[in-house]
């Protein structure tokens, strides 16, 4: 294994000056400690504003030990900024580099190189010993010769880290590089390792290293306490006196023989696991290497651990960001498998998968192309880095790339659309987010226990913490619980047998949920218990009118109470109404598209922004070109975009929903042509 250390080039720059690129802003940013689990390996000499902004996103950075001298505002600002974040210390726990002893005195690396002597170096004869330019090797083995006050380098790291590092407040653990799992593997032979002037066997070094370096972490672990995070830089032979083991350069030593030991160290690890896998662009400044990137990524996932990409072993510190960091997968599933070859079994080369909860990740480690028939329908990523990979395409079977991997969405389930608007069930929906961007593959959202063409929705209507499904059809509301209850009522009479809108909200004060309902042939709306009983009705637009209306309820100005939205239906302008739960005025109105139209307008409500109030989002109507505008509850534009150039017969239903599981509701719009 070559080792070259960052650190080196970090103290370089201090010295000669140097300059990173930086990719802009993520659509969405992470550092929630969810997957994928992302590791930044910062070791750039500075850390501006910018890179505090762009860090933020992930789920853990280690950063060199002198920047709590250099930075510390910032490294706070970090942890403000994404209260989540794990900050590392990065520090060598084998190495001292030649530029430690001309930092500023008042630095942590300066001071560790001063307080080394001559004794805890390790030697070949008279010699000191270094495996790269510019550094020497710390004797770790425990038979190490000990200073005047009888420690060993093994005893003094300990407390170095605790008095000058963990004492600072800033970090969340400690980064240990070079976790060597013995020093001739690097350095050669001829090593006197006990100091007594005379070359030691090189099993009886290994042995003694390994026997120290273990020593060291776990006096470590006893200074610094249960709740520090300890992560080594290189051999597994150390992963259970750590919480992790950083493999750097995957799968440049093999995968099969580098994903068992990720696999080994993060069963073995002081819990909880922090072990990472580290791709790279093979030290180039290419941030495009996106199949190097993918097979490192997926790997990482396929096991429970983090994971970092960037430019290479001389020269981590950049903050590339992919499409696949914004894949929302929810948390794993059960263990990975072997697909491909049929009938092996072990950690061999292959086709890999793991389920997730919203998907799946497959991994193709071989050095050719393989196809895979899919267990079921499964949508690629929707990106714009790699066009022709994350396509957004639905897919049966898949053809891998050699040493590639996917992220896979499983096509979205109609039950897991629980917001408070109703959608037509069977309904055709495209997902975007609230710029705009199509967010996922067009699905079909088909419930299977409830009738096709009816508007439906799901919510916790008694507040018991299970789904209540809600239906409308032929005039009836239907309502079937969690607990297998039963109910139904109509809400407009027995003689009403037309279709009908609905949305779920608090209405009044007490625990459960409200019905509004909306109706076909009028402008009639009514709030309705769920156990049938009427609150409230009124005319959204007059007796006069017979084109219908559809309804949504929010909080629209945060103040805890909640407001009714109507949208007038077909033959009506795109007219919008606010009420209040009891159907008096509430606020003003507004024509949420060209006053002229006359295909009416939908409307759902929900905190699309994570502002704390609701905004009305709503879709053109019947026979207009499909688009989205949002407002706020004032009336004012907010967002809009269009979706489509060719006109909608139906018009743009509107329901919102997280689907991408990141806490922020996307919109789910229908009535849009058959496209992916």
């Amino acid at each position: 294994m070559r080792w070259q250390r960052s650190v080196l080039a970090l103290c370089v720059a201090v010295l000669v000056g140097a300059s990173f690129l930086h990719a802009p802003a993520a659509r969405a940013a992470l550092g929630s400690q969810s997957a994928p689990k992302l590791l930044n390996l910062w070791f750039d000499w500075q850390i501006t504003d910018a890179d505090v902004e762009q860090l933020s996103k992930w789920d853990a950075v280690v950063v060199d030990m002198d920047q709590q001298a250099r930075y510390t505002d910032r490294i706070r600002a970090l942890k403000k900024k994404n209260p989540n974040i794990k900050i590392l210390a990065y520090i060598s726990a084998s190495n001292i580099a030649a530029a430690r002893f001309v930092e500023e005195t008042h630095f942590p690396g300066y001071k560790l190189a001063q307080a080394i002597p001559e004794s805890w170096f390790l030697h070949r004869g008279k010699e000191r010993v270094g495996f790269w330019s510019g550094a020497w090797l710390l004797n770790a083995a425990d038979t190490a010769p000990r200073d005047a006050s009888g420690r060993r380098w093994i005893d003094f790291f300990p407390q170095f880290v605790s008095d000058e590092l963990w004492s600072s407040g800033l970090w969340d653990g400690i980064f240990l590089d070079d976790a060597l799992p013995g020093p001739t593997w690097f350095v050669g032979s001829g090593l006197d390792v006990d100091g007594d002037g005379k070359a030691d066997p090189d099993a009886d070094v290994n042995a003694a290293w390994k026997r120290g370096w273990k020593a060291m972490a776990q006096g470590l672990r006893a200074k610094l306490g249960a709740s520090a995070i300890l992560v080594g830089n290189g051999s597994a032979e150390y992963a259970s006196v750590l919480n992790g083991v950083l493999f750097e350069d995957f799968p440049k030593y093999g995968w099969a023989e580098g994903f068992k030991n990720y696999q080994n160290s993060i069963a073995s690890n002081t819990k909880p696991s922090f072990t990472a896998i580290n791709s790279n662009a093979n030290n180039t400044s290419n941030p495009s290497s996106y199949r190097e990137m993918r097979l490192g990524l997926g790997s990482a996932m396929l096991g429970d651990g983090y994971y970092s990409f960037d430019y290479g072993n001389q020269d981590h510190g950049q903050t590339w960001w992919y499409d696949e960091y914004d894949a929302k997968l929810g948390n794993p599933i059960g263990a990975p498998r072997l697909m491909l070859p049929e009938g092996k079994t072990g950690t061999i080369d292959g086709v890999w998968w793991r389920d997730y909860e919203k998907g799946a990740v497959v991994v193709n480690s071989l050095s050719s192309s393989q196809r895979l028939s899919l267990p079921a329908v499964y949508e690629r990523i929707r990106g714009t880095q790699d066009a022709a990979v994350n396509s957004g395409r639905a897919e049966t079977e898949i053809t891998l790339q050699s040493r590639d991997a996917l992220l896979l969405y499983r096509r979205t389930e109609a039950s897991t659309l629980s917001r408070s608007t109703s959608y037509i069930n069977g309904s055709l929906f495209r997902v975007y987010r609230v710029d705009g961007t199509q967010l996922r593959s067009a699905f079909v959202a088909q419930r299977s226990d409830v009738s096709g063409g009816i508007p439906v929705l799901s919510h916790d209507l008694d507040a018991d913490g299970k789904q209540d499904l809600v239906s409308a059809n032929q005039g009836m509301v239907t309502i079937v619980y969690g607990n297998g209850k039963r109910s139904s009522f109509r809400p407009f009479g027995v003689a009403f047998k037309g279709a009908m809108s609905l949305a779920v909200g608090h209405a009044d004060r007490d625990a459960q949920l409200e019905i509004i309902v909306g109706r076909d042939g009028a402008s009639t709306v009514r709030v309705m218990e769920s156990n049938g009983t009427q609150q409230a009705s009124w005319q959204a637009y007059g007796a006069n009118f017979k084109g219908g209306t559809s309804v949504g309820i929010g909080d629209l100005d945060g103040d805890g109470k909640r407001e009714i939205v109507t949208g007038a239906g077909p033959t009506g302008g795109p007219h919008v109404r606010i009420f209040k739960t009891d159907g008096s005025a509430w606020g003003g109105s507004f024509f949420a598209f060209d006053a002229k139209e006359r295909g009416g307008v939908h409307v759902a409500v929900g905190d699309i922004d994570g502002d704390g109030k609701d905004e009305i989002v709503t879709g053109s109507g019947q026979g207009t070109v499909p688009r989205v505008r949002i407002f706020n509850g004032k009336g004012e534009l907010r967002r809009e975009f269009t979706l489509d150039n060719t006109l909608s017969t139906r018009g743009v239903g509107i329901t919102l929903a997280d689907i991408d599981s990141d806490n922020g509701l996307d919109i789910l719009a229908s009535g849009l042509r058959i496209t992916p």
